[in-house]
């Protein structure tokens, strides 16, 4: 992961803009991460990551409290209505 400061950042952001898509681009400011630059691929790939997660988990509670699970579909739905 690169790392720049916010002042290059701002100066350079066509560059920023370029290196994000390749890797995640953290953002400092006075020597602290601030922010994450990533790609619309890899946010989607992280979205995805956390849906499927989050399933998992909701299936493992349902198994235990013998509930039906909510579908994979029905939960996707509602994650991405809720932003």
């Amino acid at each position: 992961m690169r790392t720049m400061t916010s002042a290059h950042a701002q100066n350079h952001f066509g560059e920023m803009l370029d290196v994000a898509r390749r890797e995640p681009v953290t953002i400092t400011r006075r020597g602290r991460p601030v922010a994450v630059v990533v790609s619309i691929e890899d946010l989607r790939d992280l979205a995805a990551g956390r849906a499927l997660d989050a399933l998992t988990r909701y299936r493992q509670a349902a198994d235990q409290d013998q509930r039906e699970a909510i579908s994979e579909t029905d939960l996707l739905d509602l994650i991405a209505n809720a932003h």
